[in-house]
């Protein structure tokens, strides 16, 4: 995973995929144990360039973090960051997974923090509202509702951008 061309660490990415979605969830605690996965898999996902590995990437992760202990491990390398990142150019498919994988980081608190540190977490997800697929609305309207209810404050900033969004369309539907 940590060397090799970029289609070997797609297609390592994809092989951890499916052994983490075994039913034993032992082959997932067994992923999140080995050295460097979790930091080579975050290394791939700053490939923007090539959407194939962030797809494999994202699959991956989904899968590693349906356990609750491996999400802790998963957020502590920097993957919130990197999801939020590349919520605003990502492709369709991308988008819904990188929500999917946000959606489970956020039920931990250090998730929380994470997403709540980023001056840009709120704006790309009030982005894929009605954007992107009912799914992405879905799974940012859910993790919008988890920031609210964490944070009432950060329910007057929602709104606030919602609004700016929603004037800004107008406006540019009516030039």
């Amino acid at each position: 995973m940590c060397k090799g061309s970029l289609d070997a660490r797609v297609n390592a990415a994809t092989v951890l995929a499916g052994i983490a979605s075994e039913t034993e969830s032992s082959h997932s605690s067994s992923i999140r144990a080995m050295p460097g996965v979790l930091e080579a898999l975050a290394k791939l996902l700053r490939k923007e360039f090539y959407p194939k590995a962030i797809m494999a990437n994202l699959k991956a992760l989904l899968t590693i973090c349906i356990p609750r202990r491996n999400r802790i491990r998963v957020v502590e390398v920097g993957v919130v960051f990197l999801l939020i990142e590349l919520l605003p150019d990502a492709k369709r498919s991308n988008v819904e997974l990188a929500l999917g994988v946000l959606e489970l980081l956020y039920t931990i608190v250090k998730g929380r923090a994470a997403v709540a540190n980023h001056a840009l977490a709120m704006v790309a997800l009030v982005h894929h509202l009605h954007t992107v697929s009912n799914l992405a609305t879905e799974l940012s309207v859910a993790i919008l509702w988890s920031v609210c209810k964490a944070s009432p404050a950060c329910l007057v900033l929602l709104l606030l951008q919602v609004s700016l969004i929603f004037l800004l369309n107008v406006l540019t539907f009516l030039s």
